[in-house]
């Protein structure tokens, strides 16, 4: 009797695990459905602006009215910490798409750092001056996606995916009130692609881990840079200048 009760205590036993397993998947599906959307919602206020005439600054050439500060001077150092030598492993392993796409990803980097500059000495502006400043920015994002969606059969897919969905972390500049956080499901959304590298390289091509591995490291150190600096979103000058003149003075084109 008790062996012709197995069959059906492994039945009930196997249900419940793949009613365990069918939750879990849908809870992890809810969750990306809402890294992308918010994703989706914060790029497209970006684009909203448009190519205004006020554009993001430099990196390193904002003008003494984007005085600098210990958010700007802390985002350098970060820079060259973290991002410099990524860059650099980069150059090594790259080929002709990847290469060009982190040009675009090293603009982007620059231009984040000419709008915390122009923040630090500036007081907070209206919507329709921030969509302005966020343009170019929103344009960066736009070619290193673009640069990934018109080469799907590069051999370095999973880079260039790694690129495509790491460069939303600029989009910190402009959620409130937790940049941080969202620069952690950015960085989620790009490992999924740079872990791929790892697994295909690990104890092969060192090289390629340190990609894979800097991209993480920019990542979380930006985080940790932003928890401190930008606590509930970007750092304004409450007694700052006119930040649409801030801007337009040390802009680069779109």
């Amino acid at each position: 009797m008790f062996r012709n009760a197995l069959p059906l205590v492994f039945f009930f036993f196997f249900f419940l695990f793949v009613m365990a397993l069918e939750g879990a998947i849908k809870d992890l599906v809810s969750r990306l459905e809402a890294v992308t959307a918010r994703l989706e919602s914060v790029e497209g206020q970006l684009a909203s602006g448009g190519g205004g005439a006020a554009a993001a600054p430099a990196a390193g050439g904002a003008s003494a009215a984007a005085a600098s500060s210990a958010a700007g001077d802390a985002y350098g150092e970060l820079v060259a910490e973290f991002f410099a030598p990524w860059y650099a492993t980069t150059q090594k392993v790259g080929g002709e798409n990847l290469k060009a796409q982190m040009e675009a990803f090293q603009e982007l980097v620059k231009q984040v750092q000419g709008v915390i500059n122009v923040a630090a000495a500036s007081k907070k502006p209206s919507m329709d001056v921030l969509q302005k400043i966020a343009a170019p920015l929103a344009a960066s994002m736009k070619k290193v996606k673009e640069l990934r969606e018109s080469n799907r059969r590069d051999a370095q897919w999973e880079h260039l995916s790694t690129l495509s969905e790491g460069c939303a972390f600029a989009n910190f500049l402009f959620v409130e009130p937790t940049p941080a956080p969202f620069v952690k499901e950015t960085l989620a959304s790009g490992q999924f692609w740079s872990n791929k590298i790892l697994v295909a390289n690990k104890g092969k091509n060192q090289d390629q881990c340190d990609f894979a591995n800097g991209f993480t490291g920019f990542l979380n150190a930006l985080h940790d840079y932003i928890r401190k600096h930008h606590t509930t979103g970007l750092s304004w000058n409450p007694r700052g200048g006119d930040a649409a003149a801030a801007a337009s003075s040390s802009s680069v084109p779109p």
